[in-house]
């Protein structure tokens, strides 16, 4: 599991896209965390094929309610066909 460092986002449309590289086909599943650790929003849950893929987190909660800006937490977990687990947590900005 390799996600790039860089996100991309625009100041006018509080979007951002997260990258990442899969080793192996398998579930992917990123969430996206407050500060206090409360699950704000499940942006993938898919069987993916290896190889680069992004998310898009629009800066909505659950319910598509804009969410206050600040730091946040994207949690990215990987289960191969193999078996094999990978967890992998970044922080990132949501700049209004």
């Amino acid at each position: 599991l390799h996600p790039f460092p860089t996100r991309r986002s625009s100041d006018l449309n509080p979007t951002t896209t997260i990258s990442y590289e899969l080793p192996t086909s398998g579930q992917v599943i990123i969430k996206i965390y407050d500060l206090t650790g409360r699950l704000v929003k499940v942006i993938a849950n898919a069987t993916q094929p290896a190889g680069a893929h992004s998310a898009q987190w629009d800066g909505t909660d659950f319910r598509g309610t804009p969410v206050a800006a600040g730091i946040y937490i994207y949690r990215i977990e990987f289960v191969g066909t193999n078996g094999k687990k990978m967890v992998q947590s970044k922080k990132m900005s949501l700049v209004k």
